[in-house]
């Protein structure tokens, strides 16, 4: 198994948030290959519970944050959750962001933009890549 991340993280490049399944609250965020960059970054969040993200994020660092952290009114239930996870915050250009999570696990490989990730070895990636025809 992949280890755990050990926060702070700082990348000088854009992330998408690729993917997010409710099942297992699994969160997806990469950056892709690009001329001057010959790796893709995965960073996988694990148990999400709550989040304010946006899509895109140019340039990222995250760190661990307090529940207090948080600017936004929680919910009863994310507030009983919330003891048993951990707050990340999630800053680029200036703005911060801020998610619940059990957990963070980052791969930096040579695979290409749409390849699984091994982060997430039972997710096929690739099944989200289209939209069927007659959708």
């Amino acid at each position: 198994m992949i280890p755990l991340a050990t926060l702070p993280l700082e990348y000088a490049r854009s992330f998408s948030l690729h993917l997010y399944t409710i099942g297992h609250g699994l969160l997806l965020l990469r950056s892709g290959k690009t001329t001057e960059l010959v790796t893709r970054v995965d960073i996988a969040f694990y148990d999400v519970r709550w989040m304010v993200l946006p899509n895109r994020l140019n340039g990222l660092r995250i760190e661990k944050g307090q529940i207090s952290d948080i600017p936004l009114p929680l919910t009863e239930m994310i507030k009983k959750e919330a003891h048993f996870m951990s707050v990340y915050r999630l800053s680029s250009e200036g703005v911060m962001h801020y998610l619940l999570a059990d957990a963070v696990r980052v791969m930096e490989d040579e695979k290409d933009y749409m390849d699984n990730s091994p982060l997430l070895p039972y997710c096929n990636l690739r099944a989200f890549s289209t939209i069927p025809k007659n959708a």
